[in-house]
């Protein structure tokens, strides 16, 4: 057991990253971390694996030494509740006659940290008796022949488990991943269908290949994107759009590319909420709240639900959101801060910002725009030390919002 009033309040949320992944993979593993958390996107995951680049921890996202600093609290954590880690070997997608297991790190040390996997220790007998088991043994070589994307096998070992366990129950499940795996080099013919296919066979996925599913499933992802790609967002079909078919593949630069792609992103609350997520994936934080920003001026009400939400992929949005719901107390307003003046606050909040969110990034004519404006122009002004200019801007704000005039004292 692990002391809980020794632990630093920090170390919980890395604990529970363990925790969660051994709940739904059954292992734990430093990669699918790595992947999870966004420190590592799944396009260079995905380049790596097919042997484009050498070394996958050049490409982390975020300083590598705090990575690494947090990666030694989760070995120790696993080791403290008891799980066994063993070294596994990452091949190549494409496969050839001499597979050479790829190199997480040109530094031993870092390479074999990256492919640890962490799991329960098996002390029962029956457990072994159970992986002994025919069957069992046909069913993961069926996954893995699926895994490898190599039909002939898996069709082999499908037949023997046909014979010898006809009342299998994952025979029609197998049935179906075979034939995705069959059509994989095909076009996609009819993207609705393809959408359902693999919408409803998603958690059988999960299921029966465990962390391996998303390897399995990006494939299929990657064909459907191929197959929308020229196809505009509909809000009747929002899933049949690359900003939801790429996600699923985690390919966020793509997604982000297929939201800026259409003219009218922002006047679509779908998109608006699909690039927020997206920016806090990917670390972009200019895009990240540029697309808050269009919520909050746009789709207030359900912003202000998502903000207060503790779902929040960056949970830093939802910190800023409630120091600006604090400005009730702080100011002892007779009502609580509005949601579409949010964007200005955030600003005010950090004014770096006017570095990373245009002046003109509203593109209505509400209050909240000139708020926003005034406020950009403003701190645009005290960094520039323009003292005359500063106090015309902030009379004109005193008018406009005086909640933000407010707001800005207590910064100052």
């Amino acid at each position: 057991m692990v002391a809980q009033n020794n632990i630093k309040p920090e170390h919980f949320v890395l604990h529970a990253l363990v925790n969660s992944q051994l709940m739904e993979q059954g292992v734990f593993t430093p990669l699918e971390w790595l992947l999870t958390s966004g420190r590592l996107a799944y396009e260079d995951y995905e380049c790596w694996r097919l042997g484009q680049i050498d070394f996958l921890d050049q490409y982390l996202l975020g300083n590598s030494e705090r990575i690494f600093a947090e990666l030694d609290i989760i070995v120790a954590y696993a080791e403290t509740i008891g799980l066994v880690s063993e070294i596994e070997e990452y091949l190549p997608w494409q496969r050839t006659d001499k597979q050479v297991a790829l190199k997480m790190s040109a530094d031993g040390a870092r390479s074999t940290r990256l492919s640890q996997r962490f799991a329960p220790v098996q002390t029962s007998p029956q457990m072994d008796m159970f992986f002994d088991n025919p069957v069992v043994v046909l069913s993961n070589n069926i996954i893995n022949a699926l895994l490898d994307y190599a039909a002939a096998d898996a069709q082999q070992y499908l037949d023997q488990l046909y014979q010898q366990a006809p009342n299998y129950a994952d025979l029609a499940i197998f049935d179906e991943l075979l034939v995705l795996v069959r059509q994989f080099s095909e076009p996609v013919f009819d993207p609705p269908a393809e959408l359902t296919l693999l919408q409803n066979l998603l958690p059988d996925v999960k299921r029966l290949l465990r962390n391996k599913s998303r390897d399995f499933m990006m494939r299929q992802w990657r064909r459907l994107s191929e197959a929308v790609k020229q196809k505009g967002f509909s809000a009747a079909v929002a899933d049949l759009h690359n900003s939801y078919i790429l996600a699923q593949a985690e390919d966020w630069r793509g997604v982000s590319a297929a939201i800026l792609a259409e003219p009218d992103w922002r006047q679509e609350i779908i998109l608006c909420r699909r690039l927020a997520e997206c920016g806090g994936r990917r670390h972009n934080r200019g895009e990240e709240l540029m697309a808050w920003c269009h919520l909050c001026w746009q789709f207030g009400d359900q912003a202000s639900i998502w903000l207060d939400s503790d779902k929040l992929i960056d949970a830093g949005i939802r910190t800023l959101w409630q120091a600006y719901c604090a400005l009730e107390d702080e100011l002892d307003l007779d009502q609580a801060p509005v949601v579409d003046e949010f964007p200005a606050w955030i600003l005010i909040n950090e004014p770096g910002l006017i570095h990373i969110l245009a002046e003109d990034l509203p593109q209505h004519h509400q209050s909240s725009a000139a708020s926003y404006r005034l406020v950009h122009q403003l701190l645009k002004a005290r960094q520039a030390a323009m003292a005359d200019q500063e106090i015309i801007l902030r009379k004109a704000l005193r008018q406009q919002q005086p909640l933000l005039l407010e707001a800005l004292k207590l910064k100052l």
